[in-house]
């Protein structure tokens, strides 16, 4: 059984999934502090890429890198994960919730590693609700694809026009997407 668990948030600029993790010990300090505080408990961007190589189906081109992330804190801590916590993590100590910046080292991986691993997920392999969030939007935009539910269409940027596939929604995937959200 593993000790800790990947998240995941879908980065539009760079169109790539930043995936991290966090885990029951505390992570060791390299080098000076940072202006953003380091997460004390991630995981190094080496195990997380361990972690998810099963779920890989070929070379990936992810990258090490580093984000400011807010997450939900006590007295200057990050909260654990819910899962985090079910599988032992000490439960927050008392104090006002705040959200708080903390530098969270991982991985970017492009669309098409994305892909793999968002179709891959597998209960129990510690993956955190985000990224089965990220599964099921996935899932749900596959199916709009399969079922030709896309429609052609043009997006204003400025002074320039964009192609852009635009989603047709039968209300049983509008009611989905809305639960998703």
């Amino acid at each position: 059984m593993s000790d800790n668990v990947i998240h995941g948030t879908w980065l539009p600029a760079s169109r790539s999934l930043f995936v991290w993790g966090e885990t029951i010990e505390v992570a060791a300090r390299k080098g000076r502090q940072p202006r953003q505080p380091r997460h004390p408990f991630q995981l190094a961007a080496e195990q997380i890429a361990e972690k998810l190589e099963p779920l890989l189906t070929h070379d990936t081109d992810a990258i090490a890198y580093t984000l400011t992330l807010w997450l939900p804190s006590i007295n200057d801590a990050p909260l654990p994960s819910p899962e985090l916590l079910e599988l032992g993590a000490s439960p927050p100590a008392d104090g006002e919730v705040a959200l708080a910046p903390w530098q969270v080292a991982g991985l970017l991986l492009p669309i098409d590693a994305a892909l793999d691993l968002l179709l891959r997920l597998k209960a129990a392999q510690g993956f955190g609700v985000d990224l089965w969030a990220w599964h099921l939007a996935t899932l749900i935009a596959l199916r709009l694809v399969a079922r030709q539910q896309v429609l052609p269409g043009l997006v204003r940027e400025g002074f320039q026009l964009r192609a852009q596939w635009l989603p047709r929604l039968d209300p049983e995937t509008a009611q989905q997407l809305t639960a998703l959200a």
